[in-house]
C-alpha cells in the first residue's frame, strides 16, 4: 500500500464491512414476458431495450430524446 509504503500509515487499514443484501430484485424471464406481453404497443420497445441493457428509466428516456420531470402530483416525463 502506498500510503504504508509513503509512511504516511504506519499499519495497513482494515475493513470488516458487511455488504447488505440488494434491496432490488431481478425479472425473472417469465414475468420479463408478461409484462412486454401486457405493455401498449408504443412502449414494448422502450420496456424491451431497458430489460436488454439494464438502463435506468432516466438513462432509458434520454436515448428516446425524453427527460424524466418530478411534481408533486406525481412523476412523469416529456419531450426535451
Amino acid at each position: 500500500m502506498v500510503a504504508v509504503d509513503w509512511e504516511k500509515l504506519n499499519t495497513r487499514p482494515r475493513c470488516n464491512a458487511q455488504n447488505p443484501d440488494p434491496e432490488f430484485d431481478f425479472f425473472t424471464f417469465e414475468e420479463a414476458e408478461r409484462l412486454v406481453g401486457g405493455a401498449p404497443a408504443d412502449g414494448k420497445a422502450m420496456i424491451v431495450i431497458g430489460l436488454r441493457t439494464g438502463l435506468r428509466i432516466g438513462e432509458l428516456l434520454a436515448c428516446a430524446g425524453m427527460t424524466w420531470i418530478s411534481s408533486p402530483g406525481g412523476s412523469s416525463f416529456g419531450a426535451l
